[in-house]
C-alpha cells in the first residue's frame, strides 16, 4: 500500500520518501510485536496510518502550503463568487430538466390563441369573496346561448393514486367536460384528444411530463391501461408539451359528464368553467355578455344575494402566468435595488470614491444569487407541494413566493457581507484580520479589526462599537511607499509575503 502511495510521489524524491514510510511502519508493527501490543484494534490503527500514505504522498508531490495558498487566493478573487453562482445556477438547470416550469410560465401555451382561453371567475363586491367555481347551469347556458364565447367545459380538480406498468405514484387528476380539448385546442404529441362528440368511454390523456418522467417516454404508453383508485382507464393520447390548463400540477384528463350530484343541491353545484372568447370580442365586452346570459335566463347569484352582488371575470390562462412571474419580478427588483442602496450607503468605505466596477460587480453578483433563489422556488416548490400530497392548493403558489422572498433575503445578506469584505479597488476579499485598540474597555476605550489588500491598495478599518464620535468603518489607501511590500510578490503568492510583512 505504502509502495503503492509513493508511485504519487515525484521520482526525485520517492525513494527518500518511501524509504522514511516504510522504516516508520516496520518499527511500530515491530514494538508492538515485542511489546505484546499486537491487538486487532492497534492492526486498525497501523491500517488506517498505511491508508494515510496516500494523502501524504499527494501533500508531497503539490506542495500543501503552496496549494492551500493558491486555494485561498482563488477564493478571495472578485471572479470566484460569480462562477460559483453561474455553477449553482446550471445545476439547477440540469436538475430542473432545463428550467422546465419556468419555461412553462414563460412561453405561450400551445394552443391557438392562447390569450383567449381563461377560466371563468366570479368576483363578488367588496362584502364577498372572490368564487373561483361556478354553479353547473351557468356553464351550460354559456355553451348553448352564449354569443362571445365558441365553447364552454367543466372541469374539477382531484388527486389520485395511479397505478401501471411499472408505475405507481399520487398524480393530480382533471375531470372535465368531453368538449374541453375542443375549448382550449392543441395538437396531441401523441395518440388524440378527446372530444365532445366522442361517446364517454373510460380513457384519459396524460401529459407530456407525467409521459416523459413517470412513463420514460413510452412510445407503447398509448393504450395501456392505469387504475385511478379502482377506476380502470385506457390512455388514447399525450397532450402538448408545457400544456397544463386547467391549473398547474395536472397529469392526467378524464372524461365526464357534469350532471347535479342531488335534486337539493340541483343546479348550484359549483364546478370550475374555461371558455374560449371569440377573436372578435374584447375580455370586458365578453364578460357582460356571459353576466347578460345568467340573468336573461333567471339564473340563480352564487353568493345568494340579489343581482349586481358581483361580477363575472374571464381570466385568461396566459395572464395568470405572467401575473405570477411579474410577482417574482417584482421581488428580485426589489431585492436587486435594496442591495444597490445598502451597499452604497452603508458597505462602501468611500462613497465619495464609488467605482462603476466596484457597483456592477455588487449588481451581477447579486443578480445572479437572486436568479438562482427565484429559479429554485419557481421549480422545486410544487415538487414538494406534489409530495406532501398538496397539488392544488392555492398555497402553493403562495408558499413558492414566501420561499423566493425568504431565499432572496439570505441571498442579499450574503451578498452585502461579502462585498463588505472586498478591497473597493481591485475586489479582492480582504485578508490579515488584526485586533487593534482595547476590545475588552469599551467604555472608555475603542476596538476595532482591520484587514488589508493583499496586492497593497488599502487598508479597512472596522469599529467593533458603533457610536456617534466613531465611524464604523474607515478604508486608508496606502501610497506609493508601501508598494514595494507587495511589488516583489511573485505571482500567486502574494498572502504569504504580506504575512511575513
Amino acid at each position: 500500500m505504502v509502495w503503492l502511495a509513493g508511485r504519487i510521489v515525484p521520482a526525485a524524491q520517492r525513494e527518500e520518501w518511501y524509504g522514511r514510510r516504510r522504516h516508520e511502519i516496520w518499527h511500530w508493527a515491530a514494538f508492538l510485536e515485542e511489546s505484546g501490543r499486537l491487538t486487532p484494534r492497534s492492526q486498525f490503527e497501523l491500517v488506517q496510518h498505511c491508508w494515510r500514505a496516500f494523502g501524504d504522498a499527494l501533500w508531497t508531490r503539490f506542495d500543501r502550503e503552496r496549494t492551500l495558498h493558491r486555494a485561498g487566493n482563488t477564493v478571495r478573487a472578485p471572479w470566484f463568487a460569480v462562477v460559483v453562482a453561474a455553477v449553482a445556477l446550471s445545476a439547477l438547470g440540469i436538475f430542473s430538466t432545463g428550467f422546465e416550469r419556468t419555461r412553462t410560465l414563460l412561453l405561450p401555451l400551445p394552443v391557438p390563441s392562447p390569450s383567449q382561453v381563461g377560466n371563468v371567475q366570479y368576483v363578488g363586491s367588496w362584502w364577498s369573496a372572490l368564487v373561483s367555481a361556478v354553479p353547473a347551469d351557468w356553464v351550460r347556458a354559456w355553451r348553448m346561448h352564449s354569443q362571445s364565447v365558441t365553447g364552454a367545459s367543466e372541469f374539477a380538480l382531484e388527486q389520485r393514486k395511479v397505478h401501471g406498468v411499472r408505475l405507481s405514484t399520487e398524480a393530480g387528476i382533471a375531470r372535465v367536460a368531453p368538449s374541453f380539448f375542443d375549448v382550449t385546442g392543441g395538437t396531441p404529441a401523441a395518440g388524440r384528444l378527446f372530444h365532445a362528440s366522442d361517446t364517454i368511454c373510460e380513457c384519459v390523456v396524460i401529459s407530456y411530463r407525467f409521459w416523459h418522467d413517470e412513463m420514460r417516454g413510452d412510445p407503447r404508453a398509448v393504450g395501456q391501461m392505469l387504475d385511478l383508485d379502482g377506476d380502470h382507464v385506457t390512455i388514447i393520447g399525450v397532450a402538448p408539451r408545457r400544456f397544463w390548463m386547467p391549473a398547474h400540477g395536472v397529469a392526467i384528463w378524464r372524461p365526464v359528464f357534469f350532471a347535479s350530484p342531488s335534486p337539493r343541491v340541483g343546479d348550484l353545484w359549483p364546478v370550475g368553467a374555461v371558455v374560449r372568447v371569440k377573436d372578435n370580442y374584447w375580455l370586458p365586452d365578453a364578460n357582460r355578455e356571459l353576466e347578460e346570459t345568467v340573468r336573461h335566463h333567471g339564473l340563480s347569484n352564487p353568493t345568494g344575494r340579489a343581482w349586481p352582488g358581483g361580477a363575472i371575470e374571464i381570466l385568461p390562462f396566459q395572464s395568470q402566468a405572467r401575473q405570477l412571474l411579474l410577482l417574482y419580478g417584482v421581488i428580485l427588483i426589489v431585492a436587486l435595488m435594496t442591495a444597490i442602496v445598502m451597499g452604497v450607503w452603508r458597505y462602501h468605505p468611500n462613497r465619495a470614491a464609488i467605482s462603476l466596477r466596484w457597483l456592477s460587480y455588487l449588481a451581477g453578483k447579486t443578480l445572479m444569487l437572486l436568479l438562482v433563489c427565484a429559479l429554485a422556488a419557481i421549480e422545486f416548490t410544487p415538487q414538494l407541494a406534489f409530495a406532501a400530497g398538496r397539488v392544488f392548493e392555492a398555497s402553493v403558489t403562495v408558499l413558492s413566493l414566501f420561499l423566493c422572498l425568504a431565499l432572496s433575503v439570505a441571498a442579499l445578506l450574503w451578498s452585502l457581507h461579502d462585498q463588505r469584505q472586498r478591497c473597493p479597488i481591485c475586489l479582492t476579499r480582504l485578508e490579515l484580520p488584526v485586533q487593534v485598540g482595547e476590545p475588552s474597555h469599551m467604555l472608555f476605550g475603542f476596538g476595532a479589526t482591520e484587514f488589508v489588500c493583499p496586492r497593497g491598495h488599502g487598508l479597512l478599518h472596522i469599529s467593533d462599537s458603533h457610536c456617534s464620535w466613531i465611524d464604523p468603518e474607515e478604508w486608508t489607501g496606502l501610497d506609493a511607499s508601501w508598494q514595494n511590500l507587495f511589488n516583489d510578490i511573485p505571482a500567486g503568492e502574494e498572502g504569504d509575503e504580506t504575512s511575513e510583512s
